[in-house]
């Protein structure tokens, strides 16, 4: 568990530059990106293609420690390489590679979660895709499923009016549990390869089923660091 006195947020999917920039006008809000490629790094580093898909989101977050605002907004997750691989798996035009790539996605993010090399952030917001184009989610699924009040959707892309919204769903963020403590929440188990058969088991679920790391009661909540969360100021002029 992170110790830094901000709320850490990571806004993902479909998330634009101008939203990014309205947030970043409002008080108590800041915007952490990472570090440009070889600012403050030594020589000989490795080229952008070669680094692991979790690093950008890593130095996002480092980057995002260091701020004094309340909330800080980060665009950049280290799970966002497994996200995308997350998707292509569940298409079927992908076939065996598609799964093979998640997993392999999925273990180099869960080995550099295991060595410390990154923490996920306090909250995901989430700009969900429209109707017509949504599909499987890494956020709206595994990553809500086990923590709902931790991923939480903030608006539809395209839709106006998002960085108001964006900014009330900053207002209304409820305490919960923690991440699970001993791995993110997507690597806790292999997704099903049929999605016909994944879904017939989540119908087949009681509904009374807590979908809760074990040992941890469904209601068990953790305090926030502040528990009088500091008001949102409307844009600065």
């Amino acid at each position: 568990m992170r110790r830094e006195s901000a709320t850490v947020v990571a806004l993902v999917g479909e998330v634009a530059e101008g939203l990014l920039a309205e947030l970043g006008r409002s008080v108590n809000v800041s915007v952490a990106r990472a570090p440009a490629a070889g600012t403050g790094q030594p020589e000989g580093e490795e080229p952008a293609a070669a680094r692991p898909g979790w690093e950008a989101g890593a130095r996002a977050l480092r980057e995002a420690a260091r701020r004094q605002s309340a909330y800080v907004i980060v665009p950049e997750d280290p799970l966002a390489e497994v996200a995308a691989a997350w998707r292509e798996m569940w298409d079927v035009r992908g076939g065996p590679a598609a799964a093979a790539r998640f997993e392999q996605c999925a273990a180099e993010a869960l080995a550099a979660w295991r060595a410390k090399r990154f923490d996920l952030p306090d909250y995901y917001l989430i700009m969900a895709a429209a109707p017509d184009d949504a599909g499987p989610d890494l956020y709206l699924g595994p990553l809500r499923a086990a923590r709902p009040r931790r991923a939480v959707v903030a608006g539809i892309a395209g839709r106006p009016g998002q960085a108001a919204r964006a900014l009330d769903t900053l207002r209304s963020l409820e305490h919960g549990p923690w991440w699970p403590p001993r791995r993110p929440p997507l690597l806790r188990r292999r997704p099903d390869r049929d999605p016909a058969r994944s879904r017939l088991a989540h119908r087949r679920r009681p509904a009374s089923t807590p979908a809760t790391e074990p040992g941890l009661s469904p209601t068990e909540t953790q305090p926030d660091r502040d528990p009088a969360r500091p008001r949102l100021g409307h844009p600065a002029a």
